[in-house]
Formats: C-alpha cells, sequence, structure tokens
C-alpha cells in the first residue's frame, strides 16, 4: 500500500469525523446566540446572508484576533444598533460601538488584531455592497450568477474587500451559502437550482494552508514563509501563490470528495490549527492523523474541537474570557511579557467510560512550542461559593481530587505532544499534595508566587 493512498484513507476517516460540525460562526447552539438561526422564514435568511457577509469580512486574525472575536462583536454590536447594523453607513457610529463593546463585553478572550481599526470600515463596505449593489437581498443577487465563483469575482472587485489575500473570505462564505447541513445551503443560481457545492473552492487560510504544505501541494516559498515566521509577509504579498495553492488545495479535495470539495474545509482548519509549530511534511500528517483516528475509536467522539464557546459568559455587563481572579492575573502577565497566547481554545474528548472525566478543556496555550511540545496552563484558584469555615479543606481536597483526575487522563493521551503546568496558590498546594498520584497530573507545579520567574526561565531555557 503506497503512501499517498494510506494517507488519503487517513485523510477521508478524519474529515469524515468533523463532516456534520458546524463551525463557530454557524453552529445554532452555541452562545451567544444568533437571534436568526435556525433561518427557516425568508426574512430570516435574508438577514443570515448578511450577517455571514459581515462575520466573513472580519474573519482575519491581524483584525479581530480570535475567530470568536467575531460571532462575540457581531452580536454586541446588533444588541445595540439593533437593524442598523445592517444599514447604517456611518463610521462614526460602528467606531464608537466598536469601542464600547470591547471594554464593556470582552477581556482577556484574546485582544483583537493589531488591525483593529479597520473593523468599521469593513463593516461598512459590506453595508454598502449589499445596499448599492446587491439591491438589499443577497439571496436575490446569488440569482444573477450561474456558478459560485461567478459570485465570488463580483466581491472580489466591489470595494477591494474580498480580492487577492482576502479571497478566502469569499470561499468562506460561499461555503456557509452553498453547502448543505451543517452550512445553510441558502443561495440559487440564475436557473433557479442551488448553486452546486461541487463548483466550490476550499478557503485558504492559514490552518488550511498549513494542511497544503503538510500535503506537499505547494512550493518552498510557503515552506519558507512559515519556518521564518514570515507567514504574514507571503499573505500580504504573494497574491499569485495564493491563487496556486487554493486550486491545488482544491483539486486534491476533489480527489477525496470529488462532488463536495469545501467538506474538507473544518477538519483541514482543526488539524492545521493542531499543526501549528510541528514540522509540515507527510510524515508528520501521517503521525497525527493515525494518532487522532485513534483517539476518535476509543472516546467515539471528535477528538478534539477547536474555538469552543461555553454558556453564561455572553450575559450584558459581564467579562468575556478569564473568569477567576488568578486566571486574569495569569493573563494580565503573559499580555505585560508579550507573550502570545490563546484562552480556553480547544475541549479534549478523553473518555467514553462513565467513571472518567469525559473532556478537558486547558485554560491558556501557548502560540509557540517549547521543548517540542504545545504548552497548556492551568491557572487553579478557590472556588467562589461560601463554604462553613470547617468544610473548606474537604471541599477543596475534593475539588482538587477532580482536577488531578482529568489532568492525569489528559496526559495519559498527550503526553507526547502536550505539557501541562498547573499553577496554584500555597494552600493548594499543599491540599495538591496530598492526592495520591498527583504527580501524574502535570509536568510542572507552580505556586502563583513565583509564576512571573518561572515564566521567564521556562521561555529563556527554550
Amino acid at each position: 500500500m503506497s503512501e499517498d493512498y494510506s494517507l488519503k484513507k487517513l485523510l477521508e476517516k478524519f474529515v469524515n469525523i468533523y463532516a456534520d460540525i458546524p463551525d463557530i460562526q454557524s453552529d445554532p447552539k452555541m452562545d451567544p446566540k444568533l437571534w436568526f438561526m435556525p433561518p427557516r422564514t425568508s426574512s430570516a435568511k435574508k438577514e443570515a446572508a448578511h450577517y455571514f457577509l459581515l462575520a466573513a469580512s472580519l474573519n482575519e486574525g491581524k483584525v479581530i484576533g480570535d475567530a470568536r472575536n467575531v460571532r462575540v462583536l457581531l452580536w454586541c454590536l446588533h444588541k445595540k444598533l439593533h437593524e442598523r447594523l445592517f444599514t447604517t453607513h456611518e463610521h462614526s457610529e460602528f467606531k464608537d460601538e466598536v469601542t464600547r463593546c470591547q471594554s464593556t463585553y470582552y477581556q482577556f478572550f484574546g485582544q483583537f488584531g493589531p488591525e483593529k481599526e479597520n473593523i468599521p470600515d469593513y463593516l461598512i463596505r459590506v453595508n454598502s455592497f449589499v445596499s448599492d449593489k446587491a439591491g438589499g437581498d443577497l439571496i436575490k443577487y446569488a440569482e444573477n450568477f450561474e456558478k459560485p465563483q461567478d459570485m465570488v469575482k463580483k466581491l472580489a472587485y466591489s470595494r477591494g474587500l474580498w480580492g487577492g489575500s482576502h479571497r478566502g473570505k469569499s470561499w468562506l462564505y460561499m461555503r456557509w451559502m452553498v453547502r448543505d447541513n451543517p452550512d445553510l445551503r441558502l443561495f440559487k443560481n440564475s436557473r433557479g437550482r442551488h448553486f452546486c457545492p461541487r463548483d466550490l473552492m476550499v478557503p485558504l487560510t492559514t490552518p488550511t494552508l498549513r494542511v497544503t504544505v503538510a500535503l506537499e501541494l505547494v512550493g518552498g516559498e510557503v515552506v519558507e514563509a512559515f519556518q521564518s515566521d514570515e507567514i504574514g509577509k507571503w499573505w500580504k504579498e504573494c497574491h499569485e501563490e495564493q491563487k496556486r495553492a487554493r486550486i491545488a488545495l482544491t483539486d486534491y479535495a476533489k480527489t477525496l470528495f470529488r462532488d463536495d470539495p469545501a467538506r474538507v474545509d473544518h477538519a483541514f482548519f482543526v488539524l492545521g490549527k493542531w499543526l501549528n509549530g510541528f514540522d509540515l511534511n507527510k510524515r508528520v500528517l501521517i503521525k497525527f492523523l493515525e494518532f487522532f483516528n485513534k483517539r476518535y475509536d476509543e472516546v467515539g467522539k471528535p477528538p478534539i474541537k477547536y474555538l469552543a464557546v461555553y454558556k453564561d459568559k455572553y450575559k450584558y455587563g459581564t467579562e468575556i474570557g478569564a473568569s477567576g481572579s488568578i486566571e486574569t492575573r495569569f493573563a494580565r502577565m503573559l499580555y505585560k511579557k508579550g507573550i502570545r497566547f490563546n484562552y480556553e481554545p480547544i475541549v479534549f474528548n478523553l473518555s467514553k467510560i462513565p467513571s472518567e472525566p469525559p473532556t478537558y478543556k486547558p485554560d491558556f496555550i501557548l502560540r509557540e512550542r517549547i521543548g517540542g511540545k504545545k504548552v497548556f496552563f492551568e491557572p487553579h484558584g478557590h472556588s467562589a461559593r461560601a463554604l462553613r469555615a470547617e468544610d473548606i479543606k474537604q471541599e477543596q481536597y475534593k475539588h482538587m481530587k477532580q482536577e488531578v483526575n482529568k489532568w492525569s487522563l489528559f496526559r495519559e493521551k498527550y503526553e507526547e505532544y502536550c505539557s501541562l503546568i498547573v499553577i496554584l496558590p500555597d494552600d493548594l498546594v499543599d491540599i495538591i499534595h496530598q492526592i495520591p498520584d498527583e504527580q501524574d497530573a502535570y509536568d510542572c507545579l507552580w505556586r502563583e508566587r513565583e509564576t512571573s520567574k518561572k515564566l521567564d526561565r521556562l521561555l529563556i531555557e527554550d
């Protein structure tokens, strides 16, 4: 059996594991709730088509930072502007509301990108396109075209928001509008038939580009850009190379799923996020595909889920992001030191055995590997519940034992690729040392008061 044949079989299985999972922007069950989802009425469908074009326009790390912030920001803006989210062309109105939303709702979930000042302009460009070019109705506008690529070209030549390096946003939008569940399938063509998924391109983003490189579908320029950490420059300047990479990726996807190449998009996003920091070649790709497919066979669920969001974090007036005092202090420390990280970006499905922890969600993940591994931090403080003094230690012991069991199971399965550093105040350090086999639960245990020095030493040693 050839390497390429084995790789394709592994990819087919991995893609099928994730095929029915919507991404964060379109998941109707995820918080904050999208007021028009699921879009059953014609007005809700019209609103959805406009909303997701806004979402696609912002879906860029250097603009919005963490992709979850797209959904959060648009939800916040709608809370204040209501229908004017879709109609206003006033730059000052969007600028004021973006600033207010960020300061009121958003803190330590992941900062907006360095080009966040472009957010109002992007939103206005979308609204102007919808009103001026699409006559206020993107679904009806799509009926002017025969294939998705015709509408993508029109987007690319309108207001400079979806052309060049931004073409991936257009194809992401078309994926949402053209594919069936878990996407929305809203667009029909000039003959009154739904656009065909066979005609979609796979959206080229940094995660899917990593997979493209690992599949050895592109030239050495992209590999060098990743290795030299100049991938941002590549995105800005190398538009023809991006076009070739997008075509190569889509052509390869068609060898897996001829009638629906964009089926690979979400799975390749997950795989590409994981590959960050690892060597990008077929050997590494096969290793991880075998690893994750085996985890799926054990658990019966997708082994990892990126960009998960949890309930009760989007109530009016509450912070989004680090929720406990020790988490908040640690986040501020990372920001102050200029250390790049993600907050709660991933969930691991660990076990389907009732007596074992089912999932693990690490708090902080560094963007760069250290010692060849992904580095996870668990700052852990005290429960906020009111307890009688005599019950506090017993309750803390019980809680820490549960955490130790969860961390131990995670390390049992992922120790080869991940390092876990637990950060505790002094009294919880004393408690965790009383738990049997607690050292199996972490690679390092830091006292909170020593965290700054330990962190500096960790980075210097790497």
